[in-house]
C-alpha cells in the first residue's frame, strides 16, 4: 500500500500543478486541471439554480452529471498514460521498483478520487443554493437523496472514463491519438445506441418509453448501477493485464 500511496501523491499533486507564466487567481484556476473542474462544478450548480423545477426533467442537464467526471477522468488518464510515454518519463517511472498494479490505480485513482470529491461539492452547493432560492419546493427542484446518488454515480461513471481511457492510451504512441481515440470511441457507442432508438416508429418508442416509467425505479437503478459495477470491472481489469513492462517498454 505504501507503493500505491506514493504514486497517488504523485499524480494529486499534477492535478495541481501551475504551468507558467501566468500570475494571477484567474490563470491559476484555469490552467490546473482541478480549477477547470471546479469550473464546471460552479455551472452545474448555476444550472440548477437557473432551471428550477425543471433541472429533473431535462435529459441533457441530467446527462451533465455524467458528462462532467467522465471528461475529467478521460482526460487526466490519457495526458498520465499517453503524455508520460509522450514526454519519455513513462519508461523511467517503469524501471522503478514501484509494482505495476500500484503504478496503475495511482494513476487512475488520483482523478476519479477528485472528481468524485468535486461532484460531492457540486451536489451540497446545489442542494444549498435549492434551499435558500425556492424553499419549501427545493426537495422538487434538488431532492436530498441526489447527495448521495451523484457522488456514487460518479464514481462509476470515473471508473469506466478510466478503464477506457487507459485501455486506449496503452496503445497510443501520443496524447492526441489517445484523447482522439477515446472521444471518436464515446461517439460512436452514442451513435449505436441512439441511431437504432430514433429509427423506430414514433409509436413504438412512445411505448418503450411508458414501459420503461412503469418499472419499479429501485429495480431500474439497481439494474443500471450492476450493469455498470460489472462493465467498469472488466475494463480495470483488462487494462490491468495489458499494463505489462514488457509490453510497455516495446512500444
Amino acid at each position: 500500500m505504501t507503493d500505491f500511496k506514493a504514486m497517488f501523491l504523485k499524480e494529486w499533486q499534477e492535478l495541481f500543478n501551475i504551468p507558467k507564466p501566468g500570475p494571477g487567481f484567474l490563470w491559476a484556476l484555469m490552467a490546473t486541471p482541478l480549477g477547470r473542474l471546479l469550473i464546471l462544478v460552479a455551472m452545474l450548480i448555476i444550472t440548477v439554480g437557473a432551471m428550477g423545477d425543471s433541472f429533473l426533467a431535462n435529459a441533457g442537464t441530467l446527462g451533465l452529471v455524467f458528462l462532467i467526471p467522465f471528461l475529467f477522468v478521460s482526460t487526466i488518464v490519457v495526458d498520465s498514460f499517453a503524455g508520460e510515454r509522450e514526454r519519455g518519463t513513462l519508461d523511467t517511472l517503469l524501471a522503478s521498483r514501484l509494482p505495476e498494479w500500484a503504478i496503475f490505480f495511482g494513476k487512475v485513482g488520483a482523478p476519479i478520487v477528485a472528481a468524485t470529491l468535486a461532484m460531492l461539492a457540486a451536489s451540497l452547493g446545489s442542494w444549498i443554493l435549492a434551499l435558500f432560492m425556492f424553499g419549501s419546493r427545493a426537495a422538487a427542484v434538488f431532492p436530498p437523496s441526489f447527495l448521495g446518488a451523484i457522488p456514487f454515480s460518479t464514481l462509476l461513471v470515473g471508473v469506466l472514463g478510466a478503464g477506457v481511457s487507459a485501455l486506449v492510451s496503452e496503445r497510443s504512441a501520443s496524447v492526441r491519438n489517445a484523447q482522439q481515440g477515446v472521444t471518436y470511441g464515446a461517439l460512436g457507442v452514442s451513435l449505436v445506441i441512439a441511431l437504432p432508438i430514433n429509427s423506430l416508429p414514433a409509436s413504438v418508442r412512445q411505448h418503450l418509453l411508458a414501459m420503461l416509467l412503469s418499472l419499479s425505479p429501485g429495480l431500474t437503478t439497481a439494474v443500471l448501477l450492476t450493469v455498470l459495477i460489472g462493465l467498469d470491472a472488466l475494463l480495470l481489469y483488462i487494462a490491468l493485464r495489458r499494463f505489462v513492462r514488457l509490453r510497455l517498454f516495446d512500444r
